[in-house]
């Protein structure tokens, strides 16, 4: 354990788990926005990027990434 030479006694291995926590807790939360939107986006093709915006805060990362996957996925399965 990590302490602080002030005599705090502060544990710095308790901040980097929180830290580390935290880190994964935001990357879930990301994955399950992608996820949101993926289908979403599926279902609604014809939806402007404008109106996803209102419902999503990074619309344009998000779109980036859905757009690579259905290019990366047309080109597995070669559909055209």
């Amino acid at each position: 354990m990590s302490k602080c030479n002030s005599g705090n006694n502060i544990d710095f291995d308790a901040f980097d788990k929180f830290d580390d926590a935290l880190t994964k807790t935001r990357q879930i939360v990301d994955e399950m926005t992608y996820n949101s939107y993926f289908h979403n986006r599926r279902l609604s093709p014809d939806v402007p990027l404008s109106e996803w915006s209102k419902i999503f805060e990074n619309v344009d990362q998000l779109e980036e990434r859905y757009q690579e996957e259905l290019y990366f996925n047309k080109k597995e399965f070669n559909i055209t």
